[in-house]
């Protein structure tokens, strides 16, 4: 049983922790629920109506009885994005992360659901690769978007996404993604190990990310290329390449870089003629 004291000293820690994070407590009887958020991260509207609201309602008719999360999760609460954790030192990095928390007095397990809203812009026109016939969609800083604009154009099941966390303190989302059997997996790999062993406080945006997968600081001929169109993005995946997507970046990266025989030639006479 989770002990009523234990579940007031973690609000009081998070009280006592300075960051700016919400907390509504509902009473039922001698049990409490708390609803633990970021107001910034949170779309408050969903959390009244979906959440609080549905709870509240299914409390009072319960006066005095026990409720735990498992019932309120199975058939209370309306978001789709919903899950179940006991695990006291995953509570504040969730919060963080824009989560929505359930806790209960008497209940060990506590409710993660994601009703995140976080402020971004809205799919523009290319900047640096304008095109007459292409699309005219852009990526922009938010991943999901990005990731939804390559999904709508490749539907293929072996599209694979792979994503990471980078950055002890930013805990930057990082998507690598590729298709299965088109793409080179040595390079995946090699792609994926790489990221996981990046040990820094942060990755803000593609660009940082990018000196850490080069082999060499110095190198003639760039490894990696830049990606701002989802459309070329979707055709670098079709040719077998690996895209990078980084949470807060509106480029991406493609690896393996290949020069075409004439970029390669042209590279060979400028460094010739000076």
């Amino acid at each position: 049983m989770f002990k009523k004291s234990h579940y007031e000293d973690t609000l009081i820690k998070i009280k006592d922790s300075m960051l700016d994070i919400k907390i509504r407590e509902l009473k039922n009887g001698t049990s409490k629920i708390a609803f633990l958020f970021i107001e910034q991260l949170t779309d408050k509207i969903m959390l009244a109506n979906d959440i609080i609201k549905p709870i509240a309602l299914f409390t009072s008719q319960k006066n005095n009885e026990e409720i735990n999360a498992q019932d309120i999760s199975d058939s209370i609460i309306y978001g789709t994005d919903c899950s179940i954790d006991c695990d006291e030192s995953k509570l504040l990095e969730y919060i963080l992360n824009g989560m929505t928390i359930v806790m209960f007095s008497l209940d060990k397990q506590y409710i993660v659901v994601n009703i995140k809203k976080i402020e971004k812009r809205t799919i523009l026109s290319p900047e640096l690769t304008y095109t007459l016939r292409g699309a005219k969609d852009s990526f922009n800083e938010n991943l999901d978007t990005n990731l939804s604009l390559v999904r709508y154009r490749i539907k293929d099941p072996k599209l694979n996404v792979n994503t990471l966390e980078v950055g002890r303190r930013t805990k930057t989302k990082i998507a690598i993604m590729h298709i299965g059997d088109i793409a080179n997996e040595s390079i995946v790999y090699d792609i994926t190990n790489r990221i996981q062993k990046i040990d820094v406080d942060g990755i803000i945006d593609s660009g940082e990310l990018q000196k850490f997968l080069l082999n060499k600081k110095l190198n003639l001929f760039p490894q990696m290329g830049i990606v701002e169109r989802s459309d070329m993005a979707a055709s670098a995946l079709l040719e077998g390449k690996v895209i990078i997507l980084v949470e807060g970046s509106a480029l991406g990266l493609i690896a393996p870089k290949i020069f075409s025989n004439s970029s390669i030639l042209a590279m060979m006479l400028m460094i010739i003629i000076f």
